[in-house]
């Protein structure tokens, strides 16, 4: 089953913005696997970084509004690299919790992204990423349609 929704990313204040160049670019690559080196070239700005936390404010929140909890003991765990590890949890830190709309303050001692959202994504925000990254002006929102199957059809959790 497909939930459908409408995902505008949180716009963020530059004091609200948590990680460096070098982090922000691990999350990008995180989320755009086929963007390396497009993201190795950035100059990073508060755009991008408020984009990148975007898209992770958004991951760990649609792994808890899936229902993260409830199947965990049916997934099989995937550890990311050790820098993005860091980041998940220097995030989890530092996040403030009125930015989630379904992940609470005790989920983000240990932050948890299915992969099915990692991949949906990366795959629905691909072309405002690279729109973004080439300095194009973006007018509206950053916002797109969002479909999350079924996480056990995709059962690895990144965390």
């Amino acid at each position: 089953m497909e939930k459908y929704q409408h995902v505008f990313l949180r716009s963020f204040k530059s004091s609200e913005l948590i990680f460096d160049d070098d982090e922000t670019k691990e999350v990008l690559k995180f989320f755009f696997i086929h963007d390396h080196e497009l993201i190795d070239g950035l100059v990073v700005n508060d755009k991008i970084r408020g984009f990148a936390q975007g898209i992770l404010v958004e991951a760990v929140d649609a792994t808890y509004a899936i229902g993260f909890v409830e199947i965990v003991h049916k997934t099989f765990n995937l550890q990311p690299p050790v820098r993005m590890r860091k980041i998940l949890a220097k995030f989890g830190r530092r996040a403030a919790v009125y930015w989630f709309k379904n992940a609470k303050a005790t989920d983000l001692i240990n932050v948890r992204i299915y992969n099915i959202v990692r991949t949906v994504i990366g795959s629905n925000f691909r072309k405002t990423f690279q729109a973004i990254a080439n300095d194009l002006v973006m007018k509206r929102p950053i916002g797109v349609v969002l479909a999350y199957t079924n996480p056990l059809s995709d059962s690895i959790v990144w965390g």
